[in-house]
């Protein structure tokens, strides 16, 4: 605890929210007790209480009376801070994770994608459009727009398969950090079908334009992710 500007309870709050993003514990993990915690980080046990009650009541931990505290199953996080791909994301907390494609096509651009991505004008794109899981269970509807230097993704096989592995195998590329923003929007007839939702459910949208460590433009990313399934880390 070294950051006296930051207090303390927040700070052991992102140690432990580091170890699930890091995959050092993992869904139904038993967290170490409120005497060890203060032993460890040489805090008050109120301290140490208000970081684990925050966390709980944000669905990150779950409490059992007698047992102890654990890192709650029904929330998968998604530290949005770096790109990290959704297959990585979801192993990390110890998931299956699943794509099923809907769409793996050649379509016209826009001016809105063709500025996005700096194309010519009235040049064809790659939309690729993607379900993910988490153990076979729906999580986001995933929306990619790529340019066509990168035309062999439409005869990959991207089912159940990592997009950002096939991407850095194919074409060597390191992904750097992409500016996104997020938004509560209220789900169309496509998102609620394919995320098994009532018509009208809200749901986050990030979106972003994904770079690589050079900050030349890989392709335009949308999620539709179902809040109540995944968490966000900023």
């Amino acid at each position: 605890m070294k950051d006296g500007a930051i207090p303390k309870y927040k700070q052991l709050e992102k140690i432990i929210l580091d170890s699930i993003t890091k995959g050092e514990l993992s869904a139904g993990d038993q967290i170490s007790t409120e005497k060890e915690l203060s032993t460890k980080y040489n805090i008050s046990r109120i301290t140490v209480r208000k970081a684990l009650e925050n966390l709980e009541k944000q669905g990150y931990l779950t409490r059992i009376s007698g047992k102890g505290t654990f890192i709650a199953d029904k929330v998968l996080l998604k530290d949005i801070s770096n790109t990290l791909g959704f297959s990585e994301n979801i192993l990390l907390q110890g998931k299956k994770p699943g794509a099923k494609v809907i769409e793996n096509k050649i379509i016209d651009s826009t001016p809105e994608i063709e500025n996005a991505l700096n194309l010519e004008k009235d040049e064809k794109v790659i939309s690729v459009i993607r379900v993910r899981t988490a153990n076979e269970e729906p999580i986001s509807l995933e929306y990619s727009i790529f340019p066509m230097d990168y035309e062999y993704l439409l005869h990959e096989d991207l089912n159940d398969k990592s997009m950002y592995d096939i991407l850095k195998k194919q074409s060597n590329i390191h992904f750097g950090n992409s500016r996104k923003t997020i938004k509560i929007v209220s789900s169309n007839f496509e998102e609620s079908k394919y995320l098994k939702i009532p018509e009208g459910h809200s749901v986050l949208c990030l979106k972003s334009v994904v770079v690589d460590t050079n900050n030349n433009k890989i392709h335009i990313s949308k999620q539709i992710i179902l809040g109540d399934k995944f968490t966000l880390i900023v």
